[in-house]
């Protein structure tokens, strides 16, 4: 995910601007769900915020150190002890800066997956229940690079963005606050091959969970 520096103005700009359209019609369409849910108890909806720590193996690591944004996820419970899953969000990694003799490079990185999958859920102990998880799909990845010069005047920049398959298998725990409110923490490994992994912890709060637990 290299991005070749260009004055400003010069280069296309469509990096950022691809992946902020699918989040909008993302947002739309789990709004739509969360409407849905308010008639059919098999559907449930949280969100929360995310926090994510690339893989010491991969590339990745050598850019950045910690990711933090927003987590989503619809669920259909078809049955008591698993769910069909999807999720999306939105990821942004802490900066790049590179010192050079005359020239300081800044890169920033976001993140935005669309995963679907399954949850299998078993009883733990009075409203708390443990999960396995596993998830596939697509992970965009944006990346903006700046040159600046010694002054901190803006002398170049270039947006490129990227697509890559994913997987991400997981566990958790879901606290049942109430019939319509669960507390859910999981941990993941968001596999993109050994450059662009991460492990992320979110922590959501959901409405209309299993009730009929």
């Amino acid at each position: 995910m290299d991005a070749t520096i260009r004055p400003p103005g010069s280069g296309h700009h469509l990096g950022k601007e691809v992946p902020m359209r699918i989040l909008a019609i993302l947002a739309s369409l789990i709004l739509l769900l969360n409407s849905a849910s308010l008639a059919d108890e098999s559907y449930a909806f949280g969100v929360g915020p995310q926090m994510g720590v690339p893989l010491q193996s991969g590339t990745f690591k050598s850019h950045t150190t910690w990711g933090a944004g927003v987590h989503a996820h619809f669920r259909y419970l078809p049955r008591d002890e698993w769910s069909i899953s999807g999720s999306t969000g939105y990821v942004t990694w802490s900066r790049d800066k590179v010192m050079g003799d005359s020239t300081t490079t800044v890169r920033e990185y976001d993140t935005i997956p669309i995963l679907l999958g399954f949850q299998y859920y078993r009883h733990l102990k009075r409203d708390i229940y443990w999960y396995v998880s596993g998830e596939a799909g697509f992970r965009f990845y944006n990346i903006n690079v700046k040159e600046h010069d010694l002054d901190g005047a803006l002398i170049g920049q270039e947006n490129a963005s990227e697509t890559k398959t994913s997987i991400a298998p997981g566990v958790g725990l879901m606290y049942r606050v109430s019939d319509y409110v669960y507390v859910d923490a999981g941990l993941r490994l968001e596999y993109v091959g050994t450059n662009l992994s991460y492990v992320s912890l979110a922590l959501v709060v959901g409405y209309r969970p299993f009730s009929e637990y």
